[in-house]
């Protein structure tokens, strides 16, 4: 009973451990790059992994007491139980330290670098590894039993049990991952808000629908893929061609959302932080569309979109818990990282698209360019 107790309350506590350090190790991938998320289909595969562990440990927990028991006198009986009961806690230890150690060294270090976009899934490329190692661990705790005892019955009613048990903790025994998604999600929750309008409106106003892979990168921030998926919006817009509506509504979702071109921030005032469609290529794209092509309408709201990011207001830094994450990164970005030459460029565009008549429809969603930053050395140095 005391062998029955200790085993199930062993396979317990090494799920819910194994389930708490997989959230830990993901709240670590959240603060260096984009959090990693599995999706409900990794969430279950994941669950059984970790119960089928915890029940194959827990029975070498198990046999470890059985073990202890020193009742029988036979010669050399209690040498044999104690070399059992080292191989079964080698076994334990070595079996934990190395799941642990590859789920921390996988988490840590590649997301730690910039650009890591999920490049090795063990799960996908190597399968067999999780269903072997319980197989591998539990086959190793009765390996050295078997070479003293007779022990063919209880192997299979242990295998038995190993399987019953496995499938009650995965079905039972859950760490919620709910709360570190909801977390990340609430820091980003406005950038979100706007990704689901614009997408939403482009299919229902402009009938532009795009595929799950390019809204999934749409919603990541330092991947390799976002942010080759801003260099190419940005590329598109340079060249002497027409950039069509798709274009248009994905590096308005970039730049409202502030998504990065570079993993790293240039010198201030450098053109290197301006990761989108500079103002005169915007200019040139409008004189290539006629009025009332859908995709003018967009380059509009490309360019008035650009001008609230200059007329951003100061924020009080005092305050600074009283602005949303999103506020606090706009803002960020306008005082320190919005180049002088940009804002040039963008008060000329502004000005010459208005006295032109042409363009009389959409004039009004040109807001007035603000010179808030008269007194600083930013205003200064474009006079």
């Amino acid at each position: 009973m005391d062998w029955g107790f200790s085993r199930s309350f062993e396979c317990y506590r090494t799920m819910l451990f194994l389930q708490s350090l997989r959230e830990a190790l993901r709240y670590v991938t959240g603060l260096q790059s984009d959090l990693l998320i599995l999706n409900p289909t990794e969430t279950y595969f994941y669950n059984y992994f970790y119960s089928s562990l915890s029940t194959t440990l827990g029975l070498g927990i198990c046999l470890w007491f059985w073990m202890g028991n020193r009742s029988r006198s036979r010669n050399r009986d209690g040498l044999y139980k104690r070399l059992i009961q080292t191989n079964l806690l080698l076994t334990f230890w070595v079996a934990l330290m190395m799941v642990t150690r590859l789920g921390s060294i996988l988490s840590i270090i590649p997301y730690g670098l910039g650009g890591y976009d999920s490049n090795m899934n063990l799960k996908e490329e190597f399968p067999l590894l999780f269903i072997l190692s319980p197989l591998v661990i539990f086959l190793q705790n009765w390996l050295v039993i078997r070479r003293v005892y007779l022990s063919t019955k209880w192997i299979i009613y242990s295998g038995v049990l190993c399987i019953l048990t496995t499938c009650t903790l995965a079905n039972m025994a859950k760490v919620e991952d709910d709360i570190i998604n909801t977390s990340y999600y609430e820091q980003f929750e406005m950038e979100y808000r706007y990704l689901d309008t614009v997408i939403e409106n482009a299919k229902n106003r402009d009938g532009v629908d795009f595929d799950e892979k390019t809204i999934d990168v749409l919603k990541k921030w330092y991947t390799e893929s976002a942010i080759k998926q801003a260099r190419a919006l940005q590329i598109a817009f340079r060249r002497n061609q027409k950039v069509i509506i798709d274009t248009i509504i994905l590096e308005r979702i970039v730049q409202h959302n502030l998504k990065s071109g570079n993993w790293h921030f240039d010198p201030r005032d450098s053109t290197g932080n301006w990761h989108y469609a500079r103002p005169i290529d915007i200019y040139d794209q409008i004189r290539k569309f006629k009025v009332g092509d859908p995709e003018l309408m967009h380059l509009f709201l490309l360019l008035r979109d650009q001008i609230e990011l200059w007329n951003t207001p100061e924020l009080g830094w005092d305050h600074n818990n009283e602005y949303s994450g999103y506020d606090r990164r706009r803002g960020w970005f306008a005082e320190y990282h919005f180049p002088n030459h940009i804002f040039v460029q963008l008060k000329t565009v502004r000005d010459t698209l208005v006295r032109d008549s042409i363009y009389n429809r959409y004039q009004s969603l040109l807001p007035p360019v603000n010179l808030k930053n008269e007194g600083n050395q930013k205003y200064r140095n474009t006079k």
